[in-house]
C-alpha cells in the first residue's frame, strides 16, 4: 500500500512539474519506439536499394560557403592529411594510426591495456544493447569511443579539403571510409545505432560533407545510391527513436532535432521541415532560460546547445523559414553567457558541471566561434559583474581577474544528470591564466567510482564536511533540492552564495575582488564542525610555500600569493583534473581547515 501511494505521488508530481502534454508525448514516443523495434527485428541487417528516382538536395548551403572562407587553410590541409593517413585522436586517446577503422572498439582502452576487453558486438540488434557500467576504479570499455569516431567529424574536413585543393585523394578517402562504415554497420546492428543523438550528428556531418563532395562522387552512382539510402535510414530511425525521456529533454533531443532538420533539407521535405522547426522553437523555450543559459546546469553542454541553436537558425534561413527577432535575441544571450564564462583570448570556457568534449561539427575547424560569426559578424566583450540566477552562477570579469561563484539553482523540470556537487565552488583566472579550476568530468559509464569522484564536493573548490558527502546512486542524476539562491545573488558587486554543507549546516561564501586581491570569506552556521575547503590549481600552476603564504608560479614566474588564516591547517596534496573527456592528469590541491569568518586571500605577486 505504501509503495503504491509513493508511485501515485511520484507520477502526480511529474504531471505537475512537466505538464500533461509533455508526459503524454513521452508515453507516445515510448509506444512508437516499441512498435518500431518489434517491426524491425524481423528485417534487420540489410541496406535497402534506393530507387534511381530518389534524389537528395545538391543545392548550395551558403553558410557552408562562408565557413570555407573563414577556415584556416593550413590547419585544414594538415588535419585532412592526417585523416587520409588514418590518424585520429579520440577523446583523450592520443593520436592513433588505424590500418582498419575501429568502428566497434574502445581504442583508448585497448591502447592502454591490450589485454582488456575493448570490442563491442557488431551484430547485436541495437535495442538489445545495454551500456556497460564499470565498477570500482578499473576502467571498463567506453561506448563513447566508437560513437565519437562514427560521428564522422572528420568527413567535412575531407570534403572541404577536396573543395579547396581539388586533390581527389580527399574525396576518395571520404568515400572509402563511408563505404567501410556501411559494410561494418548494417542498419540497426551494433553500438553505432544505439543512441539517436549519435545517429543525428553522423547524419549532419554526412550532409555537410555531401555539400562539398557530391560533385566528386557523382560518377560513382552505386555508391551515391547507397549513401543516400543510408541517409534515408537515418531519417527513418530518428522518426521512431526520439530521446524525449520523461519530458525533461536535454541536449540529446536538441541534437536529434537539428540532425533531423538537416535531413529535411537534404530530402526537401517541407511538411517535416515545418514540424521540426516548430519543435525546435518549443525546445529552445523549454531548455534555454530567459537569461540565455541552458537548464542542464553545465557550461560545456551550454556550449554544445548554443552550437546546435546557431545551426538551426542558419539552416532555417537557408530554407526560407522566417526566424523571428525573439529567437535571435535568445541566441545572442546564449553567446553572451559564453563570453562571460571565458577568461582568456583562446576561447576556453570555464568548466562548470559535466563536460564530454562534444560538438556537432569538427570543433577546431568548424566550431561554435566560427559558425556564430556567420550569424553575428560583430560581437562585443563584456566586463563587470554578471549574475545568472537561473543557471546558478555569478561572474566577475575584468582585464585582470576572472572569477566565478556557483550557486545552488534547480527546479524539478530540469534534468539533473549533468550537475555536480559544486554549490559554492569558485574558479579564478588572472590575466587569462587559469589559477583555481573546476576539475571537469573525466569519464561517465566506464567507471562508477571515477564518475562519482569527479562530481563530488571533495573534488571542487568548496567548503565541505569530510564523511558527510552525498552518496550518488545514479550515474546521470543527482538528488537535487528545489531551490534558487536569488537573495544573495542580488546584493551589490561582491559575489555571494549560500548553500548547505550537511543537513543542519549551512554556509555563506563571499568573494570580493579589486585590482590587487581576491578575498574569499566563509561563514558557517555551526562553526565547531571540522569543515575543510579545497583550492584546486591548474596543472600550469606550481605551488611553493613561503613562510605563512604560498607562491603561485606560472611559466617560472610568480603570478599570485595565496594567504590563509594564521591558525588554519593547510595540506598540499596531489589530485586530478580532466583536460577533456577521457583524459585526466595530475595537479595540486591545497586543503585548508576552516576558521569561521576569516579569509583566504589571493594577492598579485610583486
Amino acid at each position: 500500500m505504501v509503495r503504491a501511494f509513493r508511485r501515485i505521488s511520484h507520477y502526480y508530481q511529474k504531471l505537475r512539474t512537466i505538464g500533461i502534454s509533455r508526459c503524454a508525448r513521452a508515453l507516445h514516443y515510448r509506444v512508437q519506439k516499441a512498435s518500431f523495434v518489434k517491426k524491425m527485428r524481423k528485417r534487420i541487417g540489410g541496406i535497402e536499394k534506393v530507387p534511381q528516382a530518389m534524389q537528395v538536395s545538391c543545392r548550395s548551403l551558403s553558410f557552408l560557403d562562408e565557413l570555407k572562407k573563414k577556415c584556416d587553410r593550413d590547419q585544414l590541409i594538415k588535419s585532412a592529411d592526417r585523416y587520409v593517413a588514418g590518424r585520429f585522436d579520440l577523446l583523450g586517446s592520443g593520436e592513433q594510426l588505424f590500418k582498419k577503422m575501429p568502428w566497434h572498439e574502445d581504442i583508448r582502452l585497448s591502447s592502454q591495456d591490450p589485454r582488456a576487453q575493448s570490442l563491442f558486438d557488431p551484430n547485436q540488434f541495437y535495442a538489445d544493447i545495454s551500456i556497460q557500467e564499470g565498477n570500482g576504479f578499473t576502467i571498463a570499455k567506453d561506448i563513447k569511443l566508437p560513437w565519437e569516431l562514427s560521428r564522422f567529424h572528420h568527413l567535412p574536413v575531407l570534403g572541404l579539403a577536396d573543395a579547396v585543393t581539388g586533390d581527389e585523394k580527399y574525396a576518395e578517402s571520404a568515400k572509402k571510409q563511408i563505404a567501410d562504415w556501411l559494410n561494418e554497420n548494417p542498419y540497426l546492428l551494433g553500438v553505432n545505432w544505439v543512441c539517436p543523438m549519435e545517429v543525428a550528428i553522423r547524419a549532419t556531418n554526412w550532409i555537410v560533407a555531401w555539400h562539398w563532395l557530391h560533385g566528386a562522387w557523382q560518377e560513382d552512382q552505386p555508391f551515391c545510391n547507397r549513401f543516400i539510402s543510408s541517409l534515408r535510414d537515418h531519417m527513418t530511425y530518428l522518426e521512431s527513436n526520439w530521446e524525449f525521456y520523461d519530458g525533461r529533454t536535454s541536449n540529446h533531443y536538441l541534437s536529434i532535432l537539428v540532425g533531423y532538420f538537416y535531413l529535411c533539407w537534404c530530402f526537401d521535405d517541407e511538411r517535416k521541415r515545418d514540424w521540426c522547426y516548430r519543435e525546435l522553437l518549443c525546445e529552445f523555450e523549454w531548455q534555454i532560460f530567459d537569461e540565455g543559459s541552458s537548464y542542464e546546469g553545465s557550461t560545456r553542454y551550454h556550449q554544445l546547445v548554443t552550437e546546435l541553436t546557431v545551426h538551426a537558425v542558419l539552416l532555417a534561413r537557408e530554407m526560407g523559414v522566417e526566424v523571428d527577432d525573439k529567437l535571435l535575441c535568445k541566441v545572442d544571450s546564449m553567446l553572451e553567457f559564453l563570453d562571460w564564462c571565458t577568461p582568456n583570448a583562446d576561447g576556453q570556457v570555464v568548466a562548470i558541471g559535466d563536460d564530454d568534449s562534444g560538438s556537432l561539427l569538427h570543433k577546431e575547424l568548424f566550431g561554435l566561434p566560427t559558425v556564430a560569426s556567420i550569424l553575428f559578424s560583430k560581437r562585443g566583450t563584456f566586463f563587470g559583474v554578471k549574475r545568472y540566477t537561473q543557471f546558478g552562477l555569478s561572474i566577475s570579469k575584468a582585464d585582470d581577474w576572472h572569477v566565478t561563484l556557483r550557486h545552488h539553482a534547480y527546479d524539478r523540470r530540469q534534468p539533473s544528470g549533468h550537475f555536480h556537487d559544486d554549490a559554492g565552488s569558485v574558479t579564478i583566472a588572472y590575466h587569462g591564466v587559469p589559477i583555481i579550476i573546476d576539475p571537469g568530468s573525466y569519464l561517465y559509464t566506464p567507471s562508477y567510482e571515477w564518475r562519482n569522484q569527479f562530481r563530488s564536493a571533495a573534488m571542487h573548490n568548496v567548503c565541505y564536511l569530510p564523511g558527510h558527502e552525498r552518496e550518488h546512486k545514479e550515474l546521470f542524476g543527482l538528488d537535487m533540492a528545489e531551490a534558487r539562491d536569488e537573495h544573495l545573488c542580488k546584493q551589490g558587486g561582491v559575489l555571494r552564495a549560500r548553500y548547505q554543507i550537511a543537513a543542519d549546516v549551512s554556509l555563506e561564501r563571499e568573494v570580493a575582488i579589486d585590482e590587487e586581491v581576491c578575498v574569499i570569506t566563509d561563514r558557517v552556521s555551526a562553526s565547531d564542525m571540522p569543515i575543510m575547503k579545497n583550492f584546486i590549481f591548474s596543472p600550469e600552476i606550481s605551488v611553493q610555500q613561503e613562510g605563512d603564504s604560498w607562491l603561485l608560479i606560472h611559466q617560472q614566474k610568480p603570478i599570485l600569493h595565496f594567504t590563509v588564516p594564521l591558525h588554519a591547517k593547510v595540506v598540499l596534496q596531489d589530485t586530478w583534473t580532466a583536460l577533456g573527456y577521457g583524459r585526466k592528469i595530475r595537479t595540486t590541491c591545497l586543503q585548508v581547515s576552516h576558521i569561521d569568518g576569516e579569509s583566504v586571500i589571493f594577492r598579485v605577486a610583486d
